[in-house]
């Protein structure tokens, strides 16, 4: 296996070696007299040696942290499959006078997929197998306010519509979790409003939405009163009855974030004060409002945190390198072959980085035969200290 080993320390040289940080025209240095190239993007580090840590990845294989006093850690993922029951009601459906309310609730299930750093080696026997800490200020006016908390990298949330979202590159690693899944499915105590919509769009079993749409109690800008707006919309939604549920089919168009809480597909679609689907029929447009619970969602997703998962961690196995950008980055730096991303990106998304302070400096650049100023910017970083 072919290892590509990018250390701060070793940048600073632009080794030839280092094709990745050439590419990418990203250099660490110590000192602002280092600061000499416009065409570079520079950070300069100020942290305590231990703390800067070497990121150590090859095509296949574990990705490794090291820090320069032979602490090493390691990305592992705990796997965790929820069955989710919410509960809520068919509130509203104007294409059908004779409508009475229906008691509805979703069901299925989501694939969680939480990403930690955790202790390979360390000087403590006692840590290694246990999430990489950090301290952190609880209360801003009160710096020694501090609590431990667990290092945070990424959290990834799938269920089997998770397929339908084009968008999201880290979904190929998941192709075979994702079909084990159960679908989510609409189940109501009467189906017989949706026999009636099929009927009137003149189809046996699949009903085709104009709109699904998220609908959320915000103001309105224009008129300051609170009301609910329609924030988020899938496009050319399909769905059928299987058995005693209501299941999507397809979907031709998703927004890359459909939800305060996560960028899936399948249980978020039913996020929101009120959501809507507006069906053509032949003769009318007919508009449905659903109103579901969501407080089991909130819940879980509200443990990731303060989940205990010291131990539980397997060690994560990466494709190539290319998945560690798709997994803890997914759109944002997720790169296919051929493409470098800037390899500061995985520093930032790690949350290996304490805080940076945002200077300038003047310089003089001598080209084509003259000669002029020129203003650099670049970025003061500090690492966290990792317990």
């Amino acid at each position: 296996m072919t290892k590509i080993l990018i250390t701060l320390i070793g940048l600073l040289l632009l080794s030839p070696a280092l094709s990745l940080a050439e590419e990418s025209k990203d250099v660490l240095v110590h000192s602002e007299d280092e600061i000499t190239n416009p065409d570079l993007t520079y950070y300069m580090i100020e942290s305590k040696d231990e703390n800067i840590p070497t990121l150590e990845y090859g095509d296949q294989g574990p990705f490794r942290i090291i820090f320069k006093d032979g602490r090493v850690a390691n990305i592992g993922e705990f796997v965790h499959k929820v069955d989710v029951q919410l509960p809520g009601r068919l509130s509203e459906m104007t294409c059908n006078y004779d409508f009475n309310q229906t008691p509805c609730k979703v069901n299925g299930e989501i694939l969680t997929i939480l990403y930690r750093l955790y202790w390979e080696k360390h000087p403590d026997p006692s840590k290694i197998g246990n999430m990489v800490k950090i301290a952190r200020v609880r209360d801003s006016n009160d710096p020694n306010a501090t609590e431990i908390v667990p290092a945070f990298i990424s959290d990834a949330v799938f269920t089997r519509e998770s397929r339908f979202h084009k968008q999201r590159k880290s979904l190929q690693y998941h192709k075979d979790k994702l079909e084990d899944l159960k679908p989510m499915a609409l189940v109501c105590e009467s189906t017989d409003w949706f026999k009636d919509l099929l009927k009137r769009q003149g189809s046996k079993n699949e009903l085709s939405l104009l709109e699904w749409s998220q609908e959320f109690m915000t103001s309105n800008p224009e008129t300051q009163v609170s009301e609910n707006r329609s924030l988020l919309s899938f496009l050319g939604v399909t769905l059928s009855k299987e058995g005693q549920g209501i299941q999507i089919d397809n979907i031709q168009m998703a927004p890359l974030s459909n939800s305060f809480l996560g960028e899936d597909i399948g249980y978020s679609m039913f996020i929101g004060d009120v959501v809507g689907w507006t069906v053509p029929t032949r003769s009318e447009m007919c508009h449905l409002s659903f109103n579901i619970t969501i407080d089991q969602l909130v819940s879980l997703f509200g443990s990731f945190d303060t989940m205990n998962l010291d131990n539980k961690l397997k060690t994560t196995e990466f494709k190539d390198r290319y998945q560690i950008f798709s997994v803890i980055a997914d759109n944002d730096d997720a790169s296919s072959p051929g493409d470098t991303p800037k390899f500061f990106k995985i520093y930032e998304k790690l949350n290996l980085i304490q805080s940076y302070d945002y200077l300038n400096k003047m310089v003089t650049v001598k080209k084509d035969g003259s000669e002029y100023e020129q203003q650099i910017n670049y970025k003061k970083v500090i690492f966290k200290d990792f317990l």
